[in-house]
C-alpha cells in the first residue's frame, strides 16, 4: 500500500514539475520561435524581421495557413473521390473498357467460378499493337518507350491462356485478393516447381509504355525486377503507384461485374475469403472486320 501511495505521489510530483517547467519555457519558446520566421534579427532579444505579433504580418501568416490548408483539403477530397467512390472507380474503369480494339490484338477469355458457382465470363484485349511504323520505331536505339507496345509479354501469356505451352491456367485459383487494388493469379508450376514463363525460365521487363489507370488492367506480377514468368494480376482500380514496376500488357473489354465480384472475395490483407477459379480460358477468333481498328503512332496520354 505505502509502495502504491509512493508511486502515486511520484506521479503527481512529476507533472507538477513537469507544468512548472512548461510555464517557465514557454517565454523562451515563443522568443524562439518568433527568431525563426524572422529574416533580420539585431542583438537584442526581439526581432526585426516577421514578427507574427503585428497585424500586416499575422494577416500573411494566416493566408498563408490558410492556402496550404485547402491545398490539402482539395488532394484529399481527389483521393477520395478517385479511390474510394463508386463514381470514380466506375470512371476510371471505363476509360479502360474503352480502349478500341486494335487491329492485330489478341483477344483472350478467363471463365470464372467463385466457390464452385460460375462467376460468368471476363475478356482482354493483349495489346500486341503489330503496326509496321510501331515495329519500325521499337527497332532503333534508343527505343522510344511511348511508341512501343509489349509483343513478347503478350505472347507468353497468350500461350498460357491457350495452353499451346503444354501449361494453362485452366484451373488454377486466384491466390491473393486485396479489395480495392488487385486480384493476383497464374501459378502455373512449371517442372521446376515455380512460376515460369511459357517457354520456361524468366524473361525481363518489356517497357512499362502501358499505365495502370483504372480497374480492369492486365499486368505481370513479377516478383522481382525482370524476372517475369506466369504469375498475372489485374487492377481493381487506379494504381498509379504499380507504373514503372510492372508491364502492363492487357486491357479489360467486358466482365468489369466479374471482376468487381472477384475482388470482393478477400480480406484486408489479401488473403481470399473464397475459392475464385478459372474454370475455362482461351483466346477468341473475332470475325473478319471485326478488329479494324490501327494501332496508335503513340498511346493516349
Amino acid at each position: 500500500m505505502i509502495a502504491n501511495v509512493s508511486r502515486r505521489l511520484s506521479g503527481v510530483m512529476a507533472v507538477g514539475t513537469a507544468a512548472a517547467s512548461r510555464a517557465a519555457l514557454q517565454p523562451a519558446a515563443r522568443r524562439i520561435s518568433a527568431r525563426a520566421f524572422s529574416s533580420n534579427v539585431g542583438d537584442g532579444d526581439e526581432p526585426t524581421g516577421f514578427n507574427p505579433e503585428t497585424p500586416k504580418q499575422r494577416m500573411m501568416w494566416l493566408g498563408s495557413l490558410g492556402a496550404i490548408s485547402a491545398a490539402t483539403a482539395y488532394f484529399l477530397y481527389r483521393v477520395y473521390s478517385d479511390y474510394y467512390t463508386d463514381s470514380g472507380r466506375h470512371a476510371a474503369a471505363e476509360k479502360v473498357m474503352s480502349t478500341p480494339l486494335y487491329k492485330g490484338n489478341p483477344v483472350i477469355f478467363l471463365d470464372v467460378k467463385k466457390d464452385g458457382k460460375k462467376l460468368g465470363r471476363m475478356t482482354f484485349q493483349l495489346r500486341k499493337d503489330v503496326g509496321a511504323l510501331r515495329l519500325l520505331l521499337c527497332t532503333q536505339a534508343p527505343s522510344p518507350p511511348l511508341l512501343c507496345a509489349v509483343p513478347e509479354t503478350v505472347e507468353n501469356f497468350r500461350q498460357l491462356f491457350t495452353g499451346e505451352c503444354g501449361r494453362s491456367y485452366k484451373g488454377t485459383t486466384f491466390h491473393h485478393i486485396l479489395p480495392a487494388n488487385y486480384v493476383v493469379g497464374g501459378n502455373v508450376p512449371a517442372e521446376s516447381g515455380k512460376a515460369e514463363a511459357a517457354a520456361g525460365g524468366y524473361f525481363p521487363d518489356e517497357n512499362f509504355a502501358l499505365l495502370h489507370n483504372g480497374a480492369g488492367v492486365l499486368s505481370s506480377a513479377s516478383q522481382i525486377r525482370d524476372e517475369n514468368g506466369s504469375l498475372f494480376f489485374v487492377t481493381l482500380n487506379k494504381a498509379p503507384n504499380l507504373n514503372g514496376r510492372y508491364v502492363a500488357f492487357g486491357n479489360l473489354l467486358e466482365g468489369d461485374e466479374v471482376l468487381q465480384a472477384m475482388g470482393s472475395a478477400g480480406d484486408s490483407v489479401g488473403n481470399p475469403t473464397a475459392q475464385v477459379t478459372i474454370a475455362a480460358c482461351g483466346e477468341l477468333r473475332l470475325p473478319e472486320g471485326m478488329e479494324g481498328v490501327e494501332p496508335p503512332v503513340a498511346q493516349q496520354r
